[in-house]
C-alpha cells in the first residue's frame, strides 16, 4: 500500500460497476440476490477491475427455536455462494433486530462454532 488507503467503490448500476473498475482499488455491492451480484461481479471484471470485490451480506433472520442452526446454515450458505462469485470479502450484517440478546450471542457463536 506504501502508505495510502485503498478506495473500494460501491456500485450496482454497470456504467457505475465499470467506472470502479477504472479507478478504483476494488469494488462493493450489497447481495440483493446472488444472480444479480454474480452479474456485477462479472461487469466489473469484464471492464478490467482486478482488486478486491467486497460483497455485503444481510439476509433475512427469524427467530425460530433451532435459532442457532439456522443461522449457522445461512451464514455458512452465504460464505460458500460468496466464494462461488469470486468475492474476497464479505462484510455480513446479521439482521437480529427484536431478537433478544441472549438469543443472538447464541446465533452470533454458531458459525464460528462450525467454522473454528
Amino acid at each position: 500500500m506504501n502508505g495510502s488507503l485503498p478506495v473500494v467503490i460501491g456500485a450496482v448500476a454497470r456504467p457505475a460497476v465499470e467506472r470502479a473498475a477504472r479507478i478504483g482499488d476494488g469494488f462493493v455491492t450489497g447481495v440483493r440476490d446472488w444472480d444479480t451480484s454474480r452479474t456485477e461481479i462479472g461487469w466489473y471484471r469484464a471492464a478490467g477491475g482486478t482488486g478486491q470485490v467486497v460483497l455485503r451480506v444481510m439476509p433475512p433472520v427469524e427467530d425460530t427455536p433451532d435459532l442457532a442452526e439456522d443461522f449457522a446454515r445461512i451464514v455458512l450458505e452465504d460464505l460458500k455462494r460468496a466464494a462461488d462469485l469470486g468475492a474476497d470479502e464479505i462484510h455480513w450484517e446479521p439482521g437480529l433486530t427484536g431478537i433478544a440478546p441472549d438469543r443472538q450471542i447464541e446465533a452470533l457463536e454458531a458459525p464460528a462454532a462450525k467454522l473454528a
